[in-house]
């Protein structure tokens, strides 16, 4: 068995075996050796530890695997051909720089989604409210929106997203529409 178990399907329920056939051994009392307890208080704690894991794992699939569809199926509605996108905190960001549109779809806190297309004429500005927070101001008097960006791995990495989209929204922003 390799030390990696985040790979393999099948560790999980191989340490439940294990932990299982250990449980047995010990109380048939057929081995009086700590040893076997050391392995039993080691296996079962990481097999409950794995198995939360994969569960996680599989449920953060799924809504993203569902956010895709949804952003794809929204976008496909609206005829829309993104030049770029990014993932959001809770939802997608897409931009069809050809039809001047920028596409959000995000999810609610009660699972459904909300999808919004801004066509750039609408927007008059944009500007970093934080970290990985892009305001985005319209020419009417529409609150602005605020799009949280997805912060990943590393701290840094939802700024440095956040402050593409604004140069590349201002700089669309300044050229004006396209013909």
């Amino acid at each position: 068995m390799s030390g990696n178990f985040s790979k393999n399907p099948v560790d999980a329920s191989v340490l439940l075996l294990l932990a299982l056939a250990n449980g047995a051994v010990l109380e048939a009392g057929l081995v009086q050796d700590p040893r076997w307890y050391s392995l039993l208080y080691l296996t079962l704690p990481l097999f409950a530890l794995l198995l939360c894991q994969r569960l996680f794992t599989g449920r953060r699939k799924r809504r993203q695997q569902e956010l895709l569809d949804r952003f794809s199926h929204q976008a496909a509605r609206h005829g829309l051909r993104f030049s770029c996108q990014e993932r959001l905190r809770d939802g997608m960001l897409g931009l069809d720089a050809r039809k001047g549109r920028l596409f959000a779809c995000e999810r609610n806190d009660n699972g459904s989604f909300k999808a919004q297309v801004l066509p750039l004429h609408d927007i008059e500005a944009c500007a970093l409210r934080s970290e990985h927070i892009l305001r985005l101001h319209f020419r009417s008097p529409q609150p602005p929106v605020d799009l949280v960006f997805h912060p990943g791995a590393a701290g840094t990495a939802g700024t440095q997203r956040a402050g593409r989209w604004a140069r590349l929204l201002g700089q669309l922003l300044r050229r004006g529409p396209v013909a």
